[in-house]
């Protein structure tokens, strides 16, 4: 088994912004992210972010998370229908559903289906903390 991060502040917004954005997030964002997220919430955090995506149907955003994560084929199916079914039970904090599927996801490296994903999810999480 290997070194797995600790889900930190910085853990956690960085596997949103990657998720949601495809992007790290880098000092001035994650620096803004992280005041934001000590004066109102990590819930907050998340679903402030997840906002920006109010435009978007629950299918959109699930397969842009997909899309985000490198997932196709299956995998994406997989994951699509159960961030959708998600988002149509939390319409409120699509935002927090990505960060605890995102949280889920971390984890999920051993996973024979989703593995090698995650592997490379976390490596670049590793690398936006560089």
């Amino acid at each position: 088994m290997g070194l797995s991060l600790l889900a930190t502040t910085d853990i956690q917004i960085i596997r949103l912004v990657e998720a949601l954005f495809n992007q790290r997030p880098g000092y001035t964002y994650l620096s803004n992210f992280k005041i934001f997220e000590a004066e109102n919430g990590s819930e907050a955090l998340a679903n402030t972010l997840g906002a920006n995506f109010n435009a978007s149907s629950d299918t959109e955003l699930a397969a842009i998370v997909s899309g985000n994560l490198g997932l196709e084929g299956d995998l994406a199916t997989t994951a699509n229908t159960y961030l959708e079914s998600q988002f149509a039970a939390n319409p409120d904090a699509r935002g927090s559903v990505v960060a605890d599927a995102m949280a889920i996801f971390s984890t999920m490296e051993s996973d024979p289906s989703f593995g090698a994903a995650a592997a490379a999810f976390n490596t670049d999480v590793v690398a936006s903390l560089a």
